[in-house]
């Protein structure tokens, strides 16, 4: 559902329609994953479900271990699935030639299949980075939004192709945040790097306006 947010949000009229798309969709399905999940871990006495059904039952023979293989499969199956579906949906917004979509589909399923085995090598440095570079971005995004901007964006998209600030603002983020947050263990990765990345943004974009008005004038 996380993964599938952007998708669905993109339907939405209003703020307050995103607000009850993500009330419908996410709190009843992690409160019955929650409701499933601590019955299971409480009678079995591990909460990993696909783990207690593959490894115990494995040594014995059972056959539970092809069921925890089967959960195993579809759960890959369908995060993967989501996955190339998410992210060529955002890739497919650099062009406006809906012919050459597709290409983006195939680019982030080949691409992902074949780092997949690379990034499992290195998975808690991967994940380390994930939780790093992917928070300020949306740190950008409020502060344009409702800072910059105002909550006043153009009916037109704007002629640049590329926001230098934004960009310049998320690898400042990201690199700062991972150096204090993972490398020196100082604060939170994640809220470093979104602090870091909100201030920058607003730094240079205020620059930006004032050196714009100075100009005009």
């Amino acid at each position: 559902p996380i993964s599938s947010s952007p998708d669905l949000t993109r339907y939405t009229k209003s703020f307050k329609h995103v607000i009850i798309l993500a009330a419908l969709t996410l709190i009843p399905l992690y409160t019955f994953i929650n409701w499933m999940g601590t019955p299971y871990g409480v009678l079995t006495g591990n909460p990993d479900v696909v783990g207690s059904l593959v490894w115990p039952t494995a040594l014995f023979g059972t056959g539970w271990a092809v069921v925890g293989i089967l959960v195993a499969v579809l759960s890959i199956w369908n995060t993967a699935d989501v996955q190339c579906w998410i992210g060529s949906l955002a890739l497919s917004s650099v062009t406006k030639k809906p012919r050459y979509r597709w290409l983006f589909a195939l680019a982030v399923c080949a691409i992902g299949a074949g780092a997949g085995p690379i990034i499992w090598n290195y998975l808690w440095i991967w994940l380390d980075i994930l939780g790093t570079i992917i928070p300020p971005l949306v740190a950008i995004w409020v502060i344009d939004y409702y800072v910059v901007r105002k909550r006043q964006y153009p009916d037109e998209a704007p002629k640049r192709m590329f926001n230098i600030s934004a960009y310049a603002a998320w690898a400042l983020g990201g690199g700062l945040g991972y150096w204090t947050g993972v490398a020196n263990q100082w604060g939170i990765a994640a809220i470093n790097a979104m602090v870091i990345a909100a201030v920058v943004y607003w730094v240079i974009e205020t620059i930006k306006q004032r050196s714009g008005a100075t100009q005009a004038n």
